[in-house]
Formats: C-alpha cells, sequence, structure tokens
C-alpha cells in the first residue's frame, strides 16, 4: 500500500511537471531568434521540424507571441538543407515540386490563429538568405543567420496600415532537432 502511494505520489508530480512545462510552450518551440525587423529589435520563439510536404530538409517556424501568450506573428522558412553553405531564399511554394528554400510572413489576428497582413520574398533585394552556421554533429542542435526581405501581398484591412516592405537583417537563430533528420 505504502508503494502504490509512493508510485501515485511520483506520477502526479511527473504528471504536473510535464502539463507544466506544455503550458510555458503552447507552441513546442525547440530554440529561439533575434533580428532587426526593419530597424526595431524582433525576438521570436523557433520551431524547427522535418520539411514533411516534399521531404527536403527542416523547416523554421519562427512566432512571436505578446505578453499572454499568443500568436502574433510568423515567419515561416521551408526546406531548409541541412549544409553548412549559404542558402538562397527563393519565390517558391512550399510545396512545387523543386528543392528551393523558401518564405513567407504573417501577422495573426483574435487568439493568434487568423492570418493577417501576408508578406512574399521580395525578389528584388539581392541579400535574401540563410546560412546554417552550425550543425551539431550528432544531430541534436542546429544555429544559423538569415537576412529576409519582404512585401506586401495582402492587406487584411482590418488593423492600421501595415508596412509596404519589412526588411529581417542580422538574424540569428538556434534550435534543438533530432538527429534522424542527417539521415
Amino acid at each position: 500500500m505504502k508503494s502504490t502511494l509512493s508510485q501515485i505520489f511520483i506520477f502526479s508530480i511527473g504528471l504536473t511537471f510535464s502539463c507544466n512545462q506544455e503550458e510555458s510552450n503552447p507552441y513546442g518551440f525547440t530554440g529561439n531568434s533575434s533580428a532587426y525587423k526593419n530597424t526595431d529589435k524582433w525576438l521570436s520563439g523557433l520551431r524547427a521540424t522535418p520539411n514533411k510536404t516534399m521531404k527536403v530538409g527542416v523547416d523554421l517556424d519562427f512566432t512571436v507571441t505578446n505578453k499572454d501568450g499568443v500568436a502574433i506573428e510568423n515567419l515561416f522558412l521551408y526546406k531548409v538543407k541541412l549544409l553548412n553553405t549559404k542558402q538562397s531564399i527563393n519565390f517558391t511554394d512550399i510545396s512545387s515540386a523543386n528543392d528551393s528554400t523558401g518564405v513567407y510572413y504573417t501577422t495573426l489576428l483574435a487568439d493568434g490563429d487568423v492570418i493577417g497582413d501576408i508578406y512574399e520574398l521580395d525578389t528584388l533585394a539581392s541579400t535574401n538568405f540563410l546560412l546554417l552556421t552550425n550543425i551539431d554533429p550528432n544531430g541534436k542542435k542546429i544555429e544559423g543567420i538569415f537576412s529576409i526581405h519582404l512585401k506586401l501581398k495582402r492587406d487584411d484591412g482590418i488593423g492600421p496600415t501595415p508596412l509596404l516592405k519589412i526588411i529581417f537583417s542580422d538574424g540569428v537563430f538556434q534550435s534543438r532537432m533530432d538527429p534522424e533528420w542527417l539521415k
């Protein structure tokens, strides 16, 4: 009986800890990022996942939350190859048959699940790139830098007039990853 009570107590502490951990990280962040968004400092959580659409590299999902923990911005880089070389960011669709790295950026409304303004890659800019500066040989961590120029594709018509262009400069990120992604 005493052993059973001890097991229940230990289980309930573990359950409480895991629930609290999930509540403090509802977006499943595996890392973080910082950059300048135009001239303002920009900080985000980051979730790195294998690209499942085209099975090319990884997707990097940068999310900014407000003080209440609600997502308000999303920068999404997809089909990032796990290579230590400078990768161009191209005007490409996530589901296109090519293996080009692409990007989109949106503002988010309501409780973080309604798309607001939509931005697409500014193809006239010559400094759209991502570089993985460190890929842990044991496959547990990636780090990198980025620079991305975007232009307004769609104004949501709800909030204030959006910026016509957004430039992410001096971007840096780090994230945990799964060693299986290197196979």
